[in-house]
């Protein structure tokens, strides 16, 4: 499993020297999510924003997500980049109200989408999953220099 946060991140770039390496991660990215789960590899992607004005790649890549999850948002065009398609999904999520924490709107892979709810999980109880498995994650050189100063809690 790959888990990609703050995808948009990958498909903007800061000035024109980053335009050329942004364009060559949105490519490997929209490849990994294309050929990826013909190799047992499922790839989760997050962002607040993951819409069109991002460019094709993302366009591209978010067709090829077999899922999508939208939680409550301040606006329609917010929704609409989740759910272009779907108009009945958009109304949707703008419906959820900010007492329905958790509640989300998601689009399976047959295109129907309906309500669900998820846990609360709160930054302790991330931690201590996040030290459980930590010994899991592989070195990936290149990723992972000047991280090693990133402290976890004991």
């Amino acid at each position: 499993m790959v888990i990609i946060d703050e995808a948009a991140e990958l498909f903007l770039s800061a000035d024109r020297a980053d335009k050329q390496a942004c364009e060559q991660a949105a490519g490997l990215v929209n490849k990994l999510v294309r050929l990826g789960a013909a190799a047992g590899l499922h790839v989760v992607m997050c962002g607040q924003r993951i819409g069109s004005d991002l460019g094709a790649t993302v366009t591209g890549t978010r067709s090829q997500l077999t899922g999508r999850i939208c939680h409550r948002v301040p606006d329609p065009e917010t929704a609409k980049m989740v759910f272009p398609e779907r108009p009945d999904a958009v109304e949707a999520v703008l419906a959820i109200t900010p007492r329905q924490q958790g509640m989300a709107i998601a689009l399976d892979a047959d295109n129907q989408w309906q309500r669900v709810r998820s846990f609360l999980t709160t930054s302790a109880d991330a931690t201590i999953a996040a030290n459980g498995y930590a010994h899991l994650t592989p070195h990936l050189p290149g990723l992972t220099e000047g991280r090693d100063n990133v402290k976890t809690a004991a």
